[in-house]
């Protein structure tokens, strides 16, 4: 009797229709166009059968998203395939178990002639206005409206203008290196609300503006930005306040490229809701997010961000109604927003 045959699992990548060295950005187009087809709008007039072959799809792609866009878990998840990765969770390499048996091993480095020269003791984390920047640095002075902070990370050059409505808490953290995928950069800002700020009674200036300078790819465009502004109680009488800033890079068209790139935006919704622990999320994109966005709360939606974030772990949303789906402009550069506020309710 012949044997049964059983059809092989697809990996999450396949489920995605991705390569594995798919970067950050590629794995959200994937995980939006699967469920741009399978949505409930696009369905609601298939055969019951294609319905649920659909609603299948989503949810293994709602699983692969999970897996994928979470570094630590696509490490684990490429180790299983017999994967290893680099440094950097957005930069993957075949495992050395792969390659051909009959490859000559490259050969030994010649040793050097001379030792190598001793090197140079590094440089202070951060200055108050050094002569030059150097990798993971920032730099900071305040002005009668804010903060400006220049902040080098790679080949990332970035120049923020902070409204005086929150104190710089002189706290810079790189959230990755982007030494491996150099189409991503993000870093977190410690903040304090100044009350006693004018510009918090009377604003003249948005809460955040971002210009970059320079990014390490030629040929990119900046196509999304993302906040997470977060306040946290961490005893009865201390808040921790905290900005996460995520962006990202991707090919373009000769000519398509114009730095410096600034966009200003205020960052800050948290004040629609009255809680201990709570918290905004801003994506904003050059495409147009789909229609359904308005009410989603799945994988990629700002919503998630707040529910997953580690800190915040919100499990409640204002109503944010025309505010939550805008298109904005600032000088030459037009974006569209989706926005999420989210607050953890008190137990």
């Amino acid at each position: 009797m012949p044997k049964a045959t059983t059809t092989p699992k697809k990996t999450h990548y396949e489920i995605l229709n991705l390569p594995r060295i798919a970067t950050l950005e590629q794995i959200k187009r994937a995980y939006r166009k699967v469920q741009l087809q399978s949505h409930p709008d696009k369905t609601g007039d298939l055969p019951q059968s294609k319905r649920k072959e659909l609603e299948a799809i989503s949810k293994a792609a709602n699983a692969a998203y999970e897996v994928l866009s979470d570094a630590g878990a696509r490490r684990k998840y490429d180790k299983s395939l017999g994967f290893t990765t680099s440094s950097h969770p957005y930069g993957h390499k075949p495992s050395s178990k792969s390659t051909s048996p009959s490859t000559p091993p490259p050969p030994p480095p010649a040793p050097p002639s001379s030792p190598p020269p001793r090197p140079a003791p590094a440089p202070p984390k951060h200055t108050a206005y050094p002569n030059c920047l150097t990798e993971a640095t920032y730099r900071y002075m305040y002005t009668s409206t804010g903060t400006v902070i220049d902040i080098a990370i790679s080949d990332w050059r970035l120049h923020l203008n902070l409204s005086s409505k929150f104190r710089f808490l002189n706290d810079v953290t790189e959230r990755f290196s982007p030494a491996s995928d150099t189409d991503t950069v993000s870093f977190e800002i410690g903040l304090q609300r100044d009350l006693e700020s004018p510009e918090a009674h009377s604003p003249t200036i948005n809460e955040l503006t971002v210009k970059i300078h320079s990014i390490p790819s030629a040929r990119h465009r900046i196509s999304a930005l993302q906040t997470l502004f977060r306040e946290c109680a961490a005893s009865s009488s201390l808040t921790t306040t905290t900005l996460t800033v995520r962006i990202t890079a991707e090919p373009c068209q000769a000519g398509e490229a114009i730095f410096p790139w600034e966009f200003g935006f205020d960052f800050d919704m948290s004040t629609l809701v009255v809680a201990r622990n709570r918290g905004t999320c801003l994506m904003f994109s050059r495409e147009e997010p789909p229609a359904y966005m308005e009410t989603y709360l799945g994988p990629d939606s700002p919503n998630y961000e707040l529910m997953k974030d580690k800190r915040l772990k919100a499990d409640g949303f204002a109503e944010l109604f025309a505010e939550r789906l805008l298109r904005m402009r600032y000088g030459e550069v037009e974006m569209w927003r989706c926005a999420a506020v989210g607050y953890r309710r008190e137990r």
